[in-house]
């Protein structure tokens, strides 16, 4: 239970920074190759960070997305382009450090947060488009 918040950042759409790069435009190459998702955060009493530009930004509605995983704190993503979510927390072995936690377990990765650290929701573009 929180508030999901999506900041503006440079891996939107120019024109319509609500949306992912447009995939077709060769100036936004480096920005196209993250348009299979994008990220947010969950804000919740107590844990109030968020990741941020300083350029604004808007809430969510949590019916509207699909999540792809959680992170308890920066997933790092722009580092995994076409792999967001890489490992899971709930796959056997893994490192707890660098994993994130799949939609069913989400609330795990809540009681992982660490104090003032802004978290990852990674979610499905495709869904976000289409709603």
């Amino acid at each position: 239970a929180g508030v999901l918040v999506r900041v503006f950042d440079d891996l939107t759409d120019p024109a319509r920074p609500w949306l992912p790069c447009p995939k077709d435009v060769p100036w936004l190459a480096s920005c196209a190759r993250f348009s299979d998702h994008f990220s947010a955060s969950l804000i919740w009493p107590g844990h109030t960070e968020v990741y941020t530009t300083g350029r604004g930004g808007f809430v969510l509605r949590p019916e509207a997305v699909r999540p792809m995983c959680f992170y308890p704190g920066d997933g790092y993503t722009m580092s995994k382009a076409g792999r967001p979510c890489p490992e899971l927390c709930s796959s056997p072995g893994a490192r707890m450090w660098r994993c994130a936690w799949p939609p069913a377990q989400m609330s795990r990765g809540m009681e992982m947060q660490k104090g003032e650290d802004h978290n990852e929701m990674v979610l499905d573009a495709e869904s976000w488009v289409r709603n």
